[in-house]
């Protein structure tokens, strides 16, 4: 599954994070068992809580990041939706 088919819960919101240490964007900031996935922009950042992977079922952001392995300072490619 690629994070470019993420998805965020309806209420589960995002928030903008700070500009510090001004990673790539898609670089993978943080893993937090509470706030989920936080995800650099080109702009500050992005906690993503909900991760929808095509294909499969929603899951809390950092457990989608322990499953791909995914740690601080790895970097994602971001697609937008299939066609």
């Amino acid at each position: 599954a690629s994070p470019g088919d993420a998805g965020r819960e309806a209420g589960g919101g995002t928030k903008p994070g700070d500009a510090a240490g001004q990673a790539s964007p898609g670089t993978v900031r943080s893993v937090d068992r509470t706030r989920g996935l936080e995800i650099q922009l080109q702009s500050g950042s992005v906690w993503l809580r909900t991760v929808k992977p095509g294909g499969r079922r929603a899951m809390g952001g950092s457990n989608y990041a322990n499953g791909a392995r995914l740690k601080p300072g790895a970097r994602l490619s971001v697609r937008g939706p299939a066609a």
